[in-house]
């Protein structure tokens, strides 16, 4: 009787264990970054004319990121798809006249802050987006031609 080698081929697990501690550490962070990301209503201050407001509502303000959303273009827009928490949640909005814009306001020490917004064009033409954080654009994209999309998504949280 003949003994005859072993011909099947190791399976690698370092991709597994990696991909498993990438998947732990995409858990961890979010799950540790869920802060509430409601914003106080500032509107409703207790000042009055020539009076400045305290210096807590202003570090209270610096921690906050305004985040414009744009897309420009010819026409309508068939979809807009947008980023409302900087994270999972997302808007859409249809048959948008262009120009298109929303401001949103998030944490901005939060770890782990996505925006993103996209447009598609109804029809055939040019179409374009933007994001801006604090007046600094961050993203942009233009396509052109019969029915395209331009995608724009920019990571801003304190991790990036």
């Amino acid at each position: 009787m003949t003994d005859t080698p072993n011909t099947a081929k190791k399976k690698k697990r370092w991709p597994w264990i990696v991909g498993g501690i990438v998947a732990v550490i995409a858990v961890a962070a979010v799950t540790t970054g869920g802060e509430d990301t409601t914003t106080p209503d500032t509107a409703t201050g207790d000042t009055t004319e020539g009076e400045t407001a305290p210096a807590e509502d202003d570090a209270a303000a610096s921690n906050i990121a305004t985040v414009v959303y744009e897309v420009t273009g010819t026409g309508t827009s068939s979809m807009i798809t947008y980023t409302t928490d900087g994270q999972t949640d997302m808007e859409q909005v249809g048959d948008v006249e262009l120009p298109w814009e929303h401001t949103i306001e998030l944490p901005a020490d939060d770890p782990l802050l996505v925006v993103q917004v996209s447009g598609q064009q109804a029809g055939t033409g040019e179409i374009s987006c933007r994001i801006t954080v604090d007046g600094e654009e961050v993203a942009q994209a233009t396509s052109d031609g019969d029915y395209v999309m331009a995608s724009c998504s920019e990571s801003i949280g304190a991790f990036s």
